[in-house]
């Protein structure tokens, strides 16, 4: 028994190390970019593994400060990224009406762009923010 829960422990000690790594390279990678859209995509990525491990409030931060980069470079796909991201953190706090004006955004500017992937994604997140609000 006593093996088992080692076991147990290691395998999941290892896989919380390497999401901490892959989290602290791309903070790394973040201190040396410049603003530009390749930079608003690494906060991106990084509000989504503080997401994963819901750490919703550094999620947060970081998504704003993505945010703040798309739209000063007008980078519309990243715009869209961020109310996605934004609107499930919304809905997973509770938050569903904020989540809704969201993902309707995404929506909005999905088909201003017509980008079909990010229109049927929006579509996809209000359907499933619908359900909690029924």
């Amino acid at each position: 028994m006593k093996y088992v829960i080692f076991i147990l422990f290691a395998c999941c000690s290892q896989s919380y190390l390497q999401a901490q790594s892959a989290t602290d390279s791309l903070l790394k990678l973040i201190a040396i970019s410049k603003p530009d859209s390749v930079k608003a995509k690494l906060y991106l990525e990084a509000a989504r593994k503080f997401y994963e491990s819901t750490d919703y409030l550094n999620a947060k931060k970081f998504i704003d400060s993505s945010y703040a980069i798309a739209r000063e470079i007008n980078f519309t796909p990243g715009i869209i990224d961020f109310y996605f991201l934004d609107g499930r953190i919304l809905k997973n706090t509770g938050k569903y009406y904020e989540a809704k004006y969201q993902y309707e955004e995404a929506l909005s500017l999905s088909r201003e762009t017509n980008d079909s992937a990010r229109v049927a994604g929006s579509y996809n997140n209000l359907g499933n923010l619908l359900i909690n609000l029924h």
